[in-house]
């Protein structure tokens, strides 16, 4: 595809994230729409590139989408040290990514035919459900025909107001090791004795996004939040001869 008025396309229309190859973009690009609030029905309206309001049924084409970033962070890596105190050392691994953007997950919704499904996303409570709602909320409404609520859902779901940072710092493991004294060790025919007991998985000690998503689990719009890796503990004992 190419930035031209003649590309629109059912993709462009309900799920550009699915749009694929773009001349002059990125393979992890997020493309979302404009969004401009809800209309009187509570549906959602986004802005097509010249500033014009477009509902729900209105044609979109793929200069109407707004270039979010991308959803792999350019900018990663991970710092480690040790610290030793006498017969005790603390090792600690963070890791760090910046540039990156996300999606914040919400309302989950398809149509199969005219039969939307919802999931039971918080943002359900703050949807659209009375004329005059659309002054406080831009959640859409769950009125109309199955097939136009599911316009709505997904123009909010891609939707730039949705789009959230994906920067943080994450304490990823540390542990604590004590070698046994010598004079212990030589009764075993050891050269040197260890004991040590870690932690991995600790989670973020700083991120961007103030909705308190880990953007290392989370996955499309339309998808659930997917639960963080368990922490792990383990205990070692180590003998070298």
């Amino acid at each position: 595809l190419d930035d031209s008025s003649s590309v629109a396309s059912y993709y462009s229309n309900l799920y550009p994230g699915l749009i694929n190859y773009v001349g002059g973009y990125s393979l992890d690009k997020l493309l979302v729409y404009r969004n401009a609030g809800l209309d009187g029905n509570g549906m959602t309206q986004v802005y097509n590139k010249a500033g014009q309001k477009v509902g729900v049924t209105g044609t979109l084409y793929f200069k109407d989408l707004k270039y979010a970033g991308h959803t792999t962070a350019p900018y990663f890596g991970s710092w480690n040290t040790t610290a030793r105190y006498k017969h005790f050392s603390l090792y600690a691994l963070i890791t760090y990514q910046f540039g990156g953007v996300f999606l914040k997950p919400s309302i989950r919704a398809y149509s199969t035919g005219y039969s939307p499904d919802y999931d039971l996303s918080g943002d359900i409570a703050k949807r659209w459900q009375n004329a005059g709602d659309e002054a406080r909320t831009k959640v859409p409404g769950l009125n109309g025909s199955g097939l136009n609520v599911g316009y709505s859902l997904n123009r909010y779901q891609y939707s730039d107001i949705n789009v959230l940072n994906s920067d943080y710092i994450r304490l990823r493991e540390i542990a604590l090791n004590y070698e046994l004294p010598a004079s212990w060790v030589t009764r075993t025919m050891a050269r040197s004795a260890s004991i040590g007991f870690g932690v991995r998985n600790l989670g973020l000690l700083w991120k961007a996004n103030k909705e308190g998503y880990d953007p290392d689990f989370v996955g499309y719009a339309y998808s659930t939040y997917g639960l963080p890796a368990a922490r792990s503990y383990n205990l070692t004992f180590k003998l070298n001869y």
